[in-house]
């Protein structure tokens, strides 16, 4: 009984370290509703000089083409439909965000098209999904990664998502801890180059 007691606090403790060991990182996303994020199928990243000396822009890289190959989308630099591109800020700083429909109900509901007429968005008074960007401060700490997608034919950003307590000032980064920060971004953006959806728990 003794024993059985110790070994039951020992697994506990084992338990709530693990627990208390994993970053509560915070995230958040955006997109632009008039992204074709149905007709997306490659991609590119975009080179930026400031990530050239980041010790982590390879695992990244890798984890984000990754994660692009699973959900369908080929990488190539022959005119990619989507460029990637990632930043590191070491600072905690306010940035603005926005309240919009659920992401994948937009898509997977084809709003983009439902509610554009002559190349403008319209209300549709039938429905509770409006083209409105309303502007909401998202407040990042310990450091946060922003991965962005921007339509290369569009010329414009049409996807963002950002994990804030990725970084702590003056500590070390663990690989794992950007590896976990990439894929939490990603499961923001759950849509396959077919333009399905992928289930909540993948």
């Amino acid at each position: 009984m003794y024993k059985h007691t110790i070994f039951s606090l020992l697994l506990l403790s084992i338990v709530l370290l693990a627990c208390s060991s994993q970053k509560d990182f915070v995230i958040e996303s955006d997109y632009s509703y008039s992204g074709r994020f149905k007709k997306y199928k490659t991609f590119d990243f975009i080179m930026m000089s400031e990530n050239d000396s980041f010790v982590h822009k390879g695992l990244v890289e890798k984890t984000i083409s990754s994660r692009m190959h699973a959900q369908g989308y080929r990488y190539t630099v022959d005119k990619p439909d989507l460029l990637i591109t990632y930043k590191i800020f070491s600072e905690n700083f306010a940035m603005k965000g926005y309240s919009q429909p659920n992401f994948d109900r937009w898509v997977q509901e084809n709003w983009g098209e439902k509610l554009m007429v002559d190349d403008k968005f319209v209300q549709n008074s039938n429905s509770d999904i409006t083209a409105e960007y309303n502007d909401q401060k998202h407040y990042m700490y310990d450091g946060t990664m922003l991965i962005s997608f921007f339509d290369r034919k569009k010329r414009q950003t049409v996807w963002q998502g950002y994990a804030s307590g990725v970084f702590s000032e003056g500590k070390e980064t663990s690989e794992r801890s950007v590896k976990i920060a990439t894929a939490k971004i990603f499961r923001e953006f759950r849509i396959v180059a077919n333009g399905y959806i992928i289930k909540k728990d993948v």
